[in-house]
């Protein structure tokens, strides 16, 4: 009877440090905070992510193509750095915003409304990050429109 009981213990012991361990790594996956991520959009562009250093925020680089109704494409370095996802307990995250009466920029020269999108997500290790972005420019003067979804995949390079 005793033997049985220590038996018992001991096994119950086992899954207790089981169990810890499992919480453990539990704990440690999802977006790795101050990592870099490297990958490459669904446009073959190269594409560059940081999780700040607070695991707070996804910060992304990359080049973005645009279709216009004029038959042009442009194509525009797109920064999410201050203004930029902020990543969820769950390792989601998303970002949306419109951007009023944006002055002229070379390619593009007027006043336009440009709407950004990102969605996407960690994988459960946090040595992954993919997602989707969507722009929308349209030029207050011209109607000029311009529009572009993209897919994007990385992997963590530090």
């Amino acid at each position: 009877m005793i033997q049985r009981r220590h038996r018992l213990l001991v096994l119950t012991l086992v899954a207790l440090v089981v169990l810890a361990g499992a919480a453990v790594a539990l704990a440690a996956s999802g977006p790795r905070k101050g990592h870099r991520y490297s990958g490459k959009t669904s446009q073959h562009r190269k594409v560059t992510a940081r999780v700040t250093s607070d695991g707070k925020t996804l910060q992304l680089r990359f080049d973005q193509i645009f279709t216009c109704n004029n038959g042009h494409k442009k194509i525009t370095t797109v920064k999410f750095l201050r203004q930029a996802p902020k990543i969820r307990a769950d390792g989601t995250f998303d970002y949306h915003k419109t951007y009023a009466d944006e002055p002229g920029i070379p390619g593009f020269d007027e006043v336009r409304t440009d709407v950004q999108g990102v969605t996407g997500r960690f994988t459960a290790d946090g040595s992954r990050v993919s997602g989707t972005v969507t722009g929308d420019t349209t030029g207050k003067e011209s109607g000029l429109h311009c529009t572009s979804k993209v897919t994007f995949s990385a992997k963590v390079v530090r």
